[in-house]
């Protein structure tokens, strides 16, 4: 499913039943943003509590591990992201970087990188960590490049090697299965 609050749904209304009914329970990970995961559920996220929700009914649908790429809700002056695992629900966020036009491509970037991240630590909550810290950085280096197209090579160092400067906060413990 794709779309967001501005522009919204990119799919006609069938594809996206589809996708509810029969792709999401068949995922382990999915990485919606907070308008994606609205239309997945059928809830309005409009705080931390809305957001913790829907989370756990899209886990309950049959993903293992929900991402939401971005909190619209929570602040106008930081990056929010939220994850659920079956041990936990993480808050992470980090300096919020305004652009004339934003670029292209940061929701698409932050599941590529997260999913590599997270085959690669086989840690839901340190690949969430070292997501959040690379696509920051790759989005400040585009602000400092004055660019809109995102900067991934011009940051590739800090993609391979670069330390943890922001990490998550546990917002809720759990031990339920679904």
């Amino acid at each position: 499913m794709q779309g967001d609050e501005e522009k919204g749904c990119f799919v006609t209304e069938d594809v996206t039943q589809m996708l509810c009914e029969h792709l999401i329970p068949a995922e382990n990970v999915i990485t919606p943003n907070q308008f994606e995961l609205s239309q997945i559920t059928g809830m309005e996220l409009n705080d931390l509590d809305s957001a913790v929700a829907a989370c756990s009914k899209a886990r309950a649908m049959g993903s293992n591990i929900v991402l939401i790429k971005q909190l619209h809700y929570k602040s106008l002056t930081e990056y929010n992201m939220l994850l659920a695992t079956e041990q936990a629900i993480f808050l992470i966020n980090r300096p919020l970087i305004e652009f004339p036009i934003p670029p292209v491509g940061a929701g698409d970037l932050t599941t590529s990188v997260f999913t590599g991240n997270l085959l690669e630590t086989k840690a839901p909550c340190l690949a969430f960590e070292k997501t959040n810290q690379t696509v920051y950085e790759i989005i400040k280096k585009t602000k400092e490049l004055g660019e809109r197209e995102l900067q991934i090579i011009a940051a590739q160092d800090y993609i391979s090697s670069g330390p943890i400067g922001y990490f998550a906060s546990n917002v809720i413990s759990w031990q339920m299965k679904y």
